[in-house]
């Protein structure tokens, strides 16, 4: 993994580093034919890094890289992988597959979440099959939450999901976590490629608390890629030319909506993480301008932004850096050059999208139209080859450079 010893492993719910033989196990609890068990206690770390009260059988150590082992008080069997720096049960597999979470930034109302929640369900949906890719949910937190409170509100009650709620000064919420594998057609259950993907959306605010103390902070310190959401008609530029009839954010954008001083946020945070050298991130970051519904009807003659390309199985750099110029050329427009500059300053692998998560406006706050999104398979296919579970059409997987 980037940025980690290759025998190191990193938690995806708090980011923690260890080796696989640090791995911890959780006692079952189960009492064995001589009637020995061990108790459920409150479990002080899970009381600590996750809030959580909950009576649990002990945390031991022993080689984590076995699939099982014995309880060293009770005499047990056990396989349950945990974290041994918060606790928390490690999804089956862990330790197998690359790690590969990825950080969504944005400030309030520039759809960031909405936005995961498309992307994950396109994913799952008609651009994995397309793809090749399998999608599976690794926990029970991410089965529970992703279909309750993102993908069923907003695809089937047709009801905008509720702002997260914040990182910073409150227990970990734990990010979104998902297995994707590519299959090779004509081979049943054969892969060419897995990864364990995480997914995370971070507001501004979050990322003001000190570095080692935020979760936001810890999470984009270990991503694999940063997301960068702008809403449109917060950018100086462009706001008040929003679609006619049609409402725009409750709020203008202030100074810390601007699109560099997000980004400059998310510069900080990783300059000050420990083991940052030299001040040049390879990390791909993927600069996204939402909401293009809203301002569809400015963009020029036969922008490449108002095309809705056949579903594809890889992502087409040749279209992909036509959209790059373009939505460069909008926020250098909307916003002024500092966006262009600081990432060519900081940043060695970049690339600008532009996407309408729904398709067509919300009729309100709380209403969502009928989800028809457009160009946001750019972003997920971009991000299929970044992680190397899809390559790219028109260029070699691992050879992209940022364009222009």
């Amino acid at each position: 993994m980037i940025g980690l010893r290759a025998a190191q492993l990193g938690c995806p719910y708090c980011q923690g580093v260890f080796a696989e033989r640090g791995i911890g196990f959780r006692c079952s609890g189960r009492a064995g034919s001589d009637g020995r068990h061990c108790d459920a206690e409150p479990d002080e770390v899970r009381v600590r890094w996750l809030n959580d009260h909950r009576p649990l059988p002990p945390v031991f150590t022993a080689d984590g890289r076995q699939p099982g082992v014995v309880c060293p008080d009770c005499g047990q069997s056990t396989h349950e992988h945990v974290c041994p720096h918060c606790h928390q049960r490690l999804p089956a597999g862990f330790g197998r597959a690359d790690y590969w979470p990825v950080a969504i930034v944005g400030s309030a109302q520039s759809g960031k979440t909405i936005l995961m929640t498309v992307l994950i369900h396109e994913l799952s949906h008609q651009l994995g099959a397309a793809a090749g890719v399998a999608v599976r949910g690794l926990d029970d937190e991410t089965l529970r939450a992703f279909h309750a409170d993102y993908d069923h509100p907003l695809f089937d009650q047709h009801t905008l999901p509720k702002p997260s709620d914040p990182l910073a000064g409150c227990p970990p919420r734990a990010p979104l976590l998902f297995e994707l594998a590519q299959t090779s057609p004509g081979w049943p259950g054969r892969r060419w490629r897995r990864v364990i993907a995480s997914f995370l959306d971070i507001s501004g605010p979050d990322l003001a608390s000190p570095a080692e103390q935020n979760q936001a902070a810890r999470y984009l310190a270990r991503a694999r890629a940063v997301i960068l959401v702008l809403d449109p008609l917060q950018l100086p530029g462009a706001r008040g030319h929003g679609r006619p009839g049609v409402a725009g954010p409750e709020r203008a954008g202030t100074a810390d909506d601007r699109a560099v001083a997000l980004l400059n946020q998310v510069t900080e945070l990783l300059l000050a993480a420990p083991g940052t050298r030299g001040g040049i991130f390879r990390k791909p970051v993927a600069v996204v301008v939402t909401k293009l519904d809203m301002v569809e009807h400015t963009l020029p003659a036969g922008s490449p932004l108002t095309m809705r390309p056949a579903l594809r199985a890889r992502f087409d750099t040749r279209d992909g850096d036509a959209v790059h110029a373009q939505v460069q050329d909008l926020i250098s427009t909307w916003d002024g050059p500092q966006l262009g500059l600081n990432l060519r300053a900081y940043f060695t692998r970049y690339r600008y999208f532009g996407v309408s998560s729904l398709g067509s406006p919300a009729a309100d706050a709380a209403t969502a139209p009928v989800v028809v999104p457009y160009r946001i398979h750019d972003l997920a296919l971009w991000l299929l080859g970044e992680s190397g579970v899809a390559g790219t059409a028109k260029k070699a997987p691992g050879r992209w450079r940022r364009p222009g």
